[in-house]
């Protein structure tokens, strides 16, 4: 059985996603270190917007592994794990809900996708082995 495409897509989508949760989170330690004499209270602001967004992090990077591991080894759990996790990251960091809300829909419809050619895969196998017995 081939490789979905769609697990492919949901892997790129999600390692943009965490790319650029990165490049957000360097940005703003830029802003916090140039303006660390202007502002005291920029280097609290920011430790309390990383311990509040760590959960979030943590839950993004392991939705990533799952579905880098989920497309090379083309099981359908790994995705779902994927999407459920995207999911719950959503709930622990709501700002961002419009760019992770895609990511666990289309992780879903992945899911759906890879049962249906995991299941047209296993008939065509069965017919092809009633029809040569």
């Amino acid at each position: 059985m081939k490789k979905s495409i769609l697990a492919l897509i949901l892997s790129l989508l999600n390692s943009a996603y965490f790319i650029l949760m990165l490049l957000i989170l360097l940005f703003s330690l830029k802003v916090m270190n140039e303006t660390n004499g202007n502002t005291p209270a920029a280097p609290f602001v920011f430790g309390l917007v990383f311990i509040v967004m760590l959960p979030h992090t943590i839950l993004v990077i392991l939705s990533l592994i799952f579905s880098w591991v989920g497309y090379g080894t083309n099981k359908t759990g790994f995705i779902l794990t994927q999407a459920i996790l995207t999911t719950i990251g959503i709930l622990l960091w709501l700002p961002t809900w419009f760019l992770t809300l895609p990511v666990a829909i289309f992780g879903y419809v992945t899911y759906g996708f890879m049962i249906n050619a995991k299941k047209k895969f296993e008939l065509e196998k069965t017919k092809t082995v009633v029809s040569n017995s």
